[in-house]
């Protein structure tokens, strides 16, 4: 499994903040799945209703792209996310999907939603892994 971390981020644009902008991490994943290469690819995009996985979702459209709301796959249930990896077997997994809410929400359960998006991704890491993912983005 080809896994997209942070030492592919070392020479790009940067914000005065020291993250790249949204724009050079969007083109940069977009990039790394272009041409011919995603033709014979299922592809999972976590968080399809979001600001990214959206827009991934819009570009990658022509594609064979699988996505499922929150009520038919919770990704915080590990043994929902190992269901779904063995039905729909996807070799090629983004995942954008995180528990977020608004400045007061975020405030007022600061733990439990680093607790949620910590389990969303172990269990989509882990499944990715087991099933023989190829490619891996974990945004």
């Amino acid at each position: 499994m080809s896994y997209v971390g942070t030492q592919d981020w070392q020479n790009l644009n940067y914000t005065g903040r020291g993250r790249p902008t949204l724009k050079v991490w969007f083109e940069k994943c977009i990039n790394m799945m272009s041409g011919n290469t995603l033709i014979n690819e299922r592809i999972f995009i976590a968080g399809h209703k979001g600001m990214v996985g959206s827009a991934l979702w819009r570009r990658l459209k022509d594609y064979d792209v699988i996505t499922l709301d929150k009520s038919k796959l919770d990704l915080i249930n590990q043994q929902s996310v190992e269901d779904f990896f063995a039905e729909y077997k996807p070799t090629i997994v983004i995942n954008c999907a995180a528990k977020v809410g608004g400045i007061l929400a975020n405030n007022s359960f600061k733990g439990e939603f680093i607790f949620n998006n910590l389990q969303i991704s172990a269990n989509i890491i882990n499944q990715s892994h087991k099933h023989g993912v190829k490619k891996l983005i974990n945004l």
